[in-house]
């Protein structure tokens, strides 16, 4: 990275922490300068994403959105810089569009052909060299970059890898010249997946009866205490254990009918 390269980063990195300042302090007319501000890092990420050009606009938008959702949940007081709070939640809206989508309408063209190429690839280096290859071997058989192949692998497979987009081998990557390769710490990644977790818990929840909803929380401590017994339930609700039973059942009834839980799984993966 040449010196002029390096003085800008430094610059748009003071005007971020200038705008973050103001946003802290109640000034909302920043938030929009603040949001453009961190466009570049959206930007990089949707990057390591995109399949195509066709379908970068609409990454770079689930990415603004993820950017959004980071910026009401920031606490400042945690000690975490922004831009590490927010590649999760940046990341994780883009691997939920793509998730969610990569089957239907925004399936990338080359899909399919890609992931016979790694598919095809994998059997014919294990049939010659008797074993599975690595990443970089890999790479090197199919004439796929190693980012590419882990994204279209963590697609097919249905698991969303936090770790895909963003390598420290990427130098290039405006992230990591910003941060660094080990600035995303595992405690902020866990943080923002129990963050989203209650969310998508509670709105779960919200469809069940209220009395549904204090049995399955006392039950299995979703409101932070300890698990319950049928008959401690029964007991704080002053009814028979035999109808806390009836209640947990109902619930579950309709808890297994929502897609939502889906994502409770995919925040897991």
């Amino acid at each position: 990275m040449s010196n002029a390269q390096t003085t800008q980063l430094k610059s748009d990195k003071k005007t971020r922490d200038i705008l973050l300042s103001r946003l802290m302090c109640g000034d909302d007319s920043a938030r929009r300068d603040f949001i453009e501000a961190n466009l570049p890092l959206v930007y990089s990420i949707a990057g390591k994403y995109a399949a195509d050009g066709d379908d970068f606009e609409d990454i770079v938008q689930e990415g603004i959105i993820g950017l959004i959702r980071a910026l009401e949940k920031y606490d400042h007081s945690l000690g975490y810089q922004f831009s590490t709070y927010a590649t999760w939640w940046i990341r994780q809206a883009i691997e939920r569009y793509l998730y969610t989508c990569v089957d239907t309408i925004k399936r990338p063209s080359q899909f399919g052909s890609h992931i016979n190429r790694i598919s095809c690839g994998e059997q014919d280096f294990r049939s010659e060299a008797g074993r599975m290859p690595t990443l970089k071997e890999l790479s090197h058989y199919t004439g796929l970059d190693e980012d590419r192949i882990k994204n279209l692998q963590a697609l097919y497979a249905g698991t969303l890898s936090l770790d895909a987009p963003l390598t420290p081998d990427n130098r290039n990557n405006l992230y990591y010249n910003i941060e660094g390769p080990d600035s995303v710490e595992e405690d902020v990644i866990e943080r923002c997946k129990d963050e989203e977790i209650k969310e998508i818990v509670d709105d779960a929840l919200s469809g069940l009866s209220e009395r549904e909803q204090m049995v399955l929380k006392m039950r299995y401590g979703l409101d932070g205490g300890k698990e319950k017994t049928l008959r401690e339930i029964a007991r704080l609700m002053g009814i028979s254990a035999e109808r806390v039973r009836q209640l947990e059942n109902a619930a579950f009834g309709k808890l297994r009918s929502l897609k939502k839980i889906r994502r409770i799984r995919s925040c897991l993966n």
